[in-house]
C-alpha cells in the first residue's frame, strides 16, 4: 500500500500526543500516591472557601443587579494591604499572599463608567492613583472588534504573566462580549478551553460576570450553560420581590454552586447611595419583606423553598409541615400551589444546582410523594 505524503508526520504527531498523555498519567499517579496538599483559597467567608485558586467562578444576575459592584469588591479584597481593614461583606483573602488582579471590561464607557469602576476598587483600599497599586492591571475590549477580542485578551494576559509571577486573578466583565455569539458552541468551547488551560498552567483564577436570560435565572446562552458546568463557584445576585410582586431594595447574594464546600447561605444586601457600595442589609428590612412574602405564599417563593426540602423527595405530610413553617396558609392552599408548580413545569434547581421539575406521585393506599426530577434535554436530529 502506497504511503501518502502526510502519513509520517501524522504518525509522529499521534506518537507525540500519546507520549504527552502518558506523561500526564505518570505525573498524576505520582501526586496521587503521596499526601495531596491543596492550595489555600484566594477568598473565604467565615473560613469557608468561596473562590479557590486555579478555578473558574461566576457572578450572574439581571441587568442592574450590581454584579459588577460585587466583582469590584472581590478585586479590592485581593488588593487590600495586610495592615488595612475594609468593609468587605465578610469576604477575606488569604494572609500574606500577593495576587495580581487583571480587570478586563467589555461594555462600559472608557471615559466615565470604567474609570469610575477602577476608582472604586482603589479608593476602597485607601489609594487615589492606580499607579500606587502595582499588582492591579486593567483594560477594556469595548472598542475592539469582536472577532479580535479573544486574541487581545490573550495578548494582555501574556503581557501580565511576563511581568508577574504572583497568582493571577482575572475578572472578565462581561464574558459574553468576548464572542461573536454566546450561542455559538464552537466559540464557547474555544474560549473556555483557553481559560481552563490558563487555570491549569499559569496559576490563574477567573471570575466571569454574565447576564441572565430575560425572564429566567439561567446564565445567558451556550456560553452561560457551559461556564456554569465548568465553574467551581456560581453566585447569583438580584433584587427580592415584595408581596405585591414588585422589586424591593433588598438584594440577595445566593450561592448556586460551590464545588469545594457546602453551599453558603444567601447573604441579604442593599446598595447604599451614601457609600455607592454594597452593604449587609438591616435585619429589620429582611424580616419585614420576609413577613410580607410569607403571608402571600406565592408559587415562586414556594418553588424556591423546595430546593432545600426535596433531596430529592418527601412525603406530603412532612413537606407540608416544613412549608408551613415558612408560609402562613392552609394545607389545601399549599397543595394547590404545589399542583400549579407541577402543572406549569416550573424549573427548580436541586441541591446540586441541576434544573428539575416537581413530580407529584399519588398511589392508592400510599402517601402522596413530592419529588424533584431532572429535566431531560433531548437532542433534535434535523
Amino acid at each position: 500500500m502506497e504511503k501518502t505524503k502526510n502519513s509520517v508526520p501524522d504518525h509522529a504527531k499521534l506518537a507525540a500526543r500519546l507520549l504527552n498523555l502518558k506523561e500526564i498519567e505518570q505525573r498524576v499517579a505520582k501526586i496521587a500516591a503521596g499526601s495531596i496538599i491543596f492550595s489555600p483559597a484566594l477568598i473565604t467567608k467565615d473560613g469557608v472557601p468561596i473562590i479557590t485558586r486555579g478555578t473558574i467562578n461566576i457572578i450572574q444576575g439581571r441587568q442592574g443587579s450590581h454584579k459588577s459592584r460585587l466583582a469590584e469588591l472581590f478585586c479590592s479584597v485581593l488588593l487590600c494591604p495586610e495592615e488595612k481593614t475594609i468593609e468587605s461583606l465578610g469576604f477575606e483573602k488569604v494572609e500574606n499572599q500577593r495576587v495580581t488582579v487583571a480587570y478586563v471590561d467589555t461594555e462600559r464607557s472608557q471615559t466615565e463608567e470604567f474609570p469610575s469602576a477602577i476608582k472604586s476598587v482603589i479608593t476602597k483600599i485607601g489609594f487615589s492613583d492606580s499607579k500606587e497599586v502595582p499588582d492591579f492591571r486593567f483594560t477594556s475590549l469595548k472598542n475592539t472588534e469582536r472577532t479580535n477580542r479573544m486574541n487581545d485578551l490573550k495578548i494582555f494576559i501574556n503581557d501580565i504573566r511576563k511581568e508577574s509571577t504572583n497568582p493571577l486573578f482575572v475578572l472578565l466583565d462581561v464574558i459574553t462580549d468576548c464572542l461573536l455569539s454566546f450561542n455559538d458552541l464552537g466559540e464557547t468551547m474555544k474560549l473556555l478551553d483557553y481559560i481552563g488551560k490558563l487555570c491549569e498552567t499559569c496559576d490563574a483564577t477567573f471570575l466571569l460576570v454574565i447576564h441572565e436570560n430575560p425572564g429566567s435565572d439561567k446564565a445567558r446562552g451556550h456560553l452561560g450553560s457551559e461556564s456554569v458546568n465548568k465553574s467551581a463557584t456560581v453566585m447569583h445576585i438580584g433584587f427580592e420581590k415584595g408581596s405585591n410582586g414588585e422589586y424591593t431594595e433588598l438584594l440577595q447574594l445566593k450561592f448556586i454552586k460551590q464545588r469545594h464546600a457546602k453551599r453558603f447561605d444567601p447573604i441579604p444586601l442593599i446598595f447604599s447611595q451614601d457609600t455607592m457600595s454594597l452593604e449587609i442589609a438591616d435585619p429589620a428590612l429582611v424580616k419585614s419583606i420576609a413577613d410580607q412574602r410569607r403571608s402571600k405564599a406565592s408559587v415562586l417563593d414556594i418553588a424556591t423553598r423546595l430546593t432545600g426540602y426535596l433531596k430529592p423527595k418527601l412525603e406530603q405530610k412532612e413537606l407540608l409541615a416544613s412549608l408551613n413553617s415558612d408560609f402562613n396558609c392552609s394545607a389545601n392552599t399549599m397543595k394547590g400551589r404545589l399542583e400549579e408548580i407541577e402543572r406549569n413545569c416550573t424549573p427548580i434547581d436541586n441541591e446540586h444546582g441541576v434544573a428539575c421539575n416537581l413530580k407529584i406521585i399519588s398511589t392508592n393506599g400510599k402517601p402522596t410523594v413530592y419529588q424533584l426530577s431532572e429535566i431531560q434535554v433531548v437532542d433534535l436530529v434535523v
